[in-house]
């Protein structure tokens, strides 16, 4: 099997991880690919390299669609809070938050919004 790995913020990724951690501590087993999935550990299981493969390239091409700023800010929250609790990991994501809002790219996001059209995003 080969999977693809999302990491998930702060809210989904305690809970999940930690029942999965007390599955490989009490029974001394890894999980299967089924059972990764099953704990939210990954978010898809393909059964081939080819099928892991064309899912990552639409999984990339719909992540390039949206806003670059947007994009880094959320992949900050999400490794923040890998290494911190789930308190300090809200708090990083509310501050990563609030340097999105001022930005040009989230005011062209709301207009296409309102205007039902795909935002053109450059970045500022």
């Amino acid at each position: 099997f080969f999977f693809l790995m999302i990491r998930r913020p702060p809210r989904s990724t305690q809970s999940r991880s930690s029942a999965a951690s007390d599955v490989y501590k009490r029974q001394g087993r890894r999980l299967s690919a089924e059972e990764s999935l099953q704990y939210g550990l990954l978010n898809y299981v393909e059964e081939n390299y080819e099928k892991a493969y064309n899912k990552s390239i639409e999984l990339s091409e719909a992540i390039l669609k949206k806003g670059p700023i947007a994009i880094r800010q959320a992949k900050q929250a999400v490794n923040a809070s890998l290494e911190t609790d789930l308190k300090t990991g809200l708090n990083r994501e509310r501050e990563l938050y609030a340097r999105v809002i001022d930005t040009e790219d989230r005011i062209e996001g709301l207009k296409a919004f309102v205007e039902k059209r795909k935002p053109t995003y450059k970045g500022n």
